[in-house]
């Protein structure tokens, strides 16, 4: 889009050598004086004269290969942001570069940065995108103009879709996995023209291979995403043939992350905790007075049903019982028990004639019982549900350090320290993103 001044300039310095193309193959010039601005203008146009109309047709096909095989087009990614990770309606929002290099002998010798409008390039689109997906091509050039050697990148933001197990809500692991797919797609320099195959393939996707092109994986951000930790990201490339006749390939990006479950215990645990222990003040109480007593016990159940409301936002829902929800109910049931407790010791004094030193002591026990039995629940609950979430980053970062099933590499960019894989690893391994004191 031009949105600005600067970038409708260009575009205007960029059409008019094509067009001026075409009027002299229109008007079947011979020769012709043409009056440049600029030496740079007249040697980009010595260049963009080498292509005949027919030329510029038969550049939106792929280019030839010297041994009549698949083109081969290596790849590389770069990602520029992790957005937020949306748990109620399971999805994420992320920003995906994708940059391409295939050698086309058609433009060998070409060294003008304005490239015919018809020249092919490879594209792949988003499979798992929710709503539209937002390309930016943000660049088309010669990188190697003795060969004939292009780039191109495309960047894409949008937001994908993303299942998730929320079983151990809020100790869960997930996995982001954007999905990228072609079935031999391009499109045209210009974007004029573009699509697919309906059988076979026009070129094959390849992990980067040349060092002086980059390495193939980059994060160009911190790592940090909101809410969550990211442990590692395995790049993963899947060609299957479809029998249809057309051959798919798919490039999935899968990244671990792990819930920072710190913000559920402090808005919705520690607040029920709080006001358990609120609740049980009313042992302090007489077991005569069990008006106040259930008054008091029957405040923290209505504040406490208040509070839920107004954490429910960041709750997900589901037609299960999260860990989050076994804590809630537990916490629920006690209040409610407080209330249950207070009338039976009452009643326990005033039908059945129990001695007044009696009904203090069980009524005593009987909330020193509860307390601590809570207490002790909220520990059996909690920290081996963090038990879990940690073995089960683990067993990800074992099976990762193990696995011989990769071809792709990758690089991290950021401010954080990375922590790259050992030389007796394979090159093909995730990197695990880790804090600066992670040596």
């Amino acid at each position: 889009p031009l949105r600005t001044a600067e970038a409708a300039s260009e575009a205007t310095k960029r059409l008019k050598p094509l067009l001026l193309l075409q009027v002299v193959e229109r008007l079947h010039m011979q020769q012709c004086l043409v009056f440049c601005r600029t030496n740079l203008d007249c040697d980009n146009l010595e260049h963009m004269k080498r292509f005949s109309s027919q030329e510029m047709e038969a550049l939106s096909l792929p280019p030839p290969t010297a041994d009549g095989g698949l083109l081969e087009v290596d790849f590389r990614m770069t990602v520029f942001h992790i957005g937020e990770v949306n748990t109620r309606e399971q999805n994420a929002k992320i920003k995906i570069g994708m940059i391409f290099y295939w050698t086309d002998p058609r433009m060998a010798g070409y060294a003008s940065p304005i490239l015919p409008g018809t020249l092919w390039g490879p594209e792949l689109f988003f499979g798992n995108c929710v709503g539209g997906v937002h390309c930016n091509y943000e660049q088309f050039v010669v990188s190697g103009p003795d060969e004939g050697r292009l780039k191109r990148i495309i960047n894409y933001e949008c937001t994908v879709q993303c299942s998730m197990d929320l079983r151990r809500f809020p100790f869960d692991w997930q996995v982001l996995c954007p999905t990228l797919v072609t079935i031999s797609h391009w499109r045209q320099l210009n974007l004029a023209r573009g699509g697919s195959i309906p059988h076979g393939m026009t070129y094959k996707l390849v992990p980067l291979r040349r060092k002086d092109e980059g390495v193939f994986m980059m994060l160009f951000f911190s790592g940090k995403i909101s809410e969550w930790l990211l442990h590692s990201y395995r790049p993963k490339m899947i060609q299957a043939k479809n029998p249809a006749g057309f051959t798919i390939t798919k490039v999935m990006l899968s990244f671990n992350i792990a819930r920072k479950s710190e913000f559920y215990l402090a808005k919705t645990t520690a607040p029920l905790a709080v006001l358990t222990t609120a609740g049980h003040f009313v042992h302090f109480l007489p077991t005569t007075e069990l008006a106040d007593r259930l008054n008091g016990a029957f405040t923290m159940f209505l504040a406490a049903f208040a509070l839920l409301y107004v954490v429910g936002d960041h709750v997900p829902r589901v037609d299960f019982l999260t860990t989050i929800d076994r804590m809630i109910f537990i916490t629920l049931f006690l209040l409610l028990w407080l209330g249950i407790e207070s009338a039976a010791v009452y009643y326990g004094e005033e039908r059945y004639g129990l001695s007044l030193k009696v009904v203090r002591q069980i009524d005593t026990i009987a909330g020193l019982a509860t307390f601590i039995g809570y207490l002790l629940l909220l520990v059996f609950i909690i920290v081996p549900a963090r038990w879990r979430q940690t073995e089960a980053m683990r067993k990800i970062e074992t099976e990762i350090a193990n696995s011989d099933e990769g071809a792709l590499a990758g690089e991290v960019l950021s401010s954080v320290e990375p922590r790259r894989p050992s030389r007796k690893v394979s090159a093909t391994k995730v990197i695990k993103v880790a804090s600066k004191t992670d040596k």
